[in-house]
């Protein structure tokens, strides 16, 4: 059985090694995933905001078009651009993960990070983070607590693509919810041990956090070798059913 400090010290023994290159596959992973979130909450505010402005233009007869086209313009541009964040910043986070697995064996490649791209198979990774969304946004929508309870459940989901993107969407969650199964409060916990370097880093100026998020990206990566061994062990899963190494 493992504990989180094990898990942190394995942790700090990678980063020893690759820290520089740690730091910026995070970096890279966040700016993309953060981009696509801004665009995505921009394009949500965009038709109130067209409404608004064009009831304005109508009233101000001479001005609408101009206006209306201004609007239009932006929604548009935004929509593309939330819709290209999308389709890269899921794969590039599948890519983040395959370098901190590789990493668990001293094996350091800024490569790994587009992983989800290369793998040839980037529309089942794409359709696999797809309908772990929907499957998350339905949980949700049931209630609150069943939807975070599958929010841990699926946590292992990018790890496992990172490892054989050829599971098909289905198999792939259905094996994270084998992994943490018994678990996922202690996949909580792991989590929850990196809010004291989170908030010491905010302190400066937010700044700070972004030197922690590799120390959290690597320890996650060990637990997700924990995991898999333990669903292994414990027959939860099989090296068949898995089919690592492709």
């Amino acid at each position: 059985m493992w504990s989180i400090s094990e898990l942190k010290t394995e942790a700090r023994a990678v980063l020893k090694q690759c820290y520089p290159t740690a730091l910026a596959v995070t970096l890279i992973t966040t700016v993309l995933g953060s981009s696509g979130k801004i665009t995505g909450a921009i394009s949500d505010k965009l038709p109130a905001l067209a409404g608004k402005i064009g009831g304005l233009a109508v009233a101000a007869e001479v001005e609408s078009l101009a206006l209306l086209g201004i609007v239009l313009a932006t929604l548009s541009s935004t929509l593309v651009i939330s819709t290209l964040m999308m389709l890269i910043s899921g794969p590039i986070k599948v890519g983040e993960c395959r370098y901190f697995i590789e990493g668990t064996q001293y094996r350091f490649d800024m490569k790994n990070i587009l992983h989800g791209f290369t793998c040839g198979k980037y529309l089942n990774v794409l359709l696999t983070l797809l309908l772990q969304e929907v499957y998350l946004v339905l949980w949700t929508m049931l209630f609150i607590i069943p939807g975070i309870v599958k929010g841990y459940a699926y946590t292992m989901v990018p790890y496992i693509l990172a490892e054989n993107p050829n599971l098909s969407p289905k198999q792939v969650i259905d094996i994270s919810c084998r992994m943490t199964k018994g678990h996922k409060f202690n996949v909580f916990l792991t989590q929850l041990s990196f809010i004291g370097w989170y908030l010491l880093g905010a302190l400066c100026f937010g700044i700070g956090t972004v030197f922690v998020m590799p120390y959290e990206r690597a320890t996650m990566a060990q637990l997700y070798l924990a995991l898999r061994s333990n669903a292994l062990d414990s027959g939860r899963v099989s090296l068949s059913e898995l089919e690592y190494g492709i």
